[in-house]
């Protein structure tokens, strides 16, 4: 016998299916801050890339806060403490992903960073007591075998160190504490806000790195404009959907659908470079497709 529909289910329904579209949202933008974002690569090194994007982030963040808040921002220790905690996040993963790519292929060290779904599922089991379900284990692993198997198309016998996997397992640590934080104090902190203040305490972070503060101001006006462009979609959009994406589904499950960006970047990347999928990328992608379709399917109550 079928359950009844209830108010209260109706409700739990309708929070999902936002904090699912919120999510595919984050993924979608950031696969389209890949593209701004590479040629901003080409134009200048990518540690002064990554400070000049987090710079225009922070900007753009303040603003909005600015605006949307109007005299009721709160400085308190729920809102500094979790842009502290997230901000040290930022900067120890975005150097570690730099440190990673020293010594791997970038399509490799991309898969590894992706374990963060999985670090998430161990934080949040311990710190917010969210167990994962079989169905999510069986579409987080068929969503991360898909992405692999994207990912590792073409790169052959690819060096794999021992040195870069660490630091890329780093910030797959760093990536995951992220989202757990963010669930943790959703509904309590002042999302914009944080995620201003969280950049700022960043870029003063790398401002004071060896030659990045004086360098950031040579990178030429170019370099400038795509970093900005990449910090709209990147940074700042995608990052707020992601934080009010976690009030109405799990860390573990925000993570699993981003999983899903790789397949928003084929669209990107036809458009704005005219590449297309190789044939095992496209298998990938219908393997994460398939896989990601699994927990949302549970999370409407399919």
């Amino acid at each position: 016998m079928a359950e009844p529909i209830t108010d209260a289910s109706r409700s739990s329904s309708s929070s999902a299916r936002t904090g699912v579209v919120l999510a595919l949202s984050a993924a979608a933008l950031g696969a389209a801050f890949l593209v701004p974002y590479k040629a901003a690569g080409e134009l200048a090194p990518q540690p002064l890339i990554v400070l000049a994007m987090l710079a225009c982030a922070a900007v753009l963040n303040s603003a909005t806060a600015l605006g949307q808040l109007r005299g009721t921002m709160r400085v308190d220790r729920v809102n500094v403490g979790v842009a502290c905690a997230l901000a040290g996040c930022t900067v120890v993963g975005n150097i570690s992903v730099l440190r990673a790519l020293a010594t791997l292929e970038p399509a490799v060290a991309s898969v590894v960073t992706h374990t963060q779904v999985f670090f998430v599922v161990v934080f949040a089991w311990i710190w917010l007591a969210e167990t994962p379900s079989p169905r999510f284990a069986l579409g987080a692993a068929l969503a991360l075998g898909g992405f692999g198997v994207m990912r590792l198309t073409g790169v052959g016998s690819a060096t794999v160190t021992t040195d870069g996997v660490m630091w890329a397992l780093l910030a797959a640590t760093m990536w995951a504490a992220m989202q757990v934080i963010t669930r943790r104090y959703a509904v309590r902190m002042q999302i914009v806000f944080v995620n201003a203040f969280r950049l700022w305490l960043a870029v003063g972070v790398l401002l004071v790195l060896p030659g990045t503060g004086a360098a950031v101001f040579d990178i030429g006006g170019r370099a400038w404009l795509y970093a900005a462009a990449a910090a709209f979609v990147g940074p700042f959009l995608a990052r707020v959907c992601l934080m009010y994406a976690v009030r109405h589904i799990t860390a573990s499950h925000s993570t699993l659908v981003g999983l899903v960006g790789p397949v928003f970047a084929f669209g990107f990347g036809f458009a704005a470079f005219g590449t297309m999928p190789a044939p095992l990328e496209i298998c990938g992608g219908i393997l994460i497709v398939a896989g990601v379709a699994i927990p949302i399917r549970e999370l409407s109550g399919a």
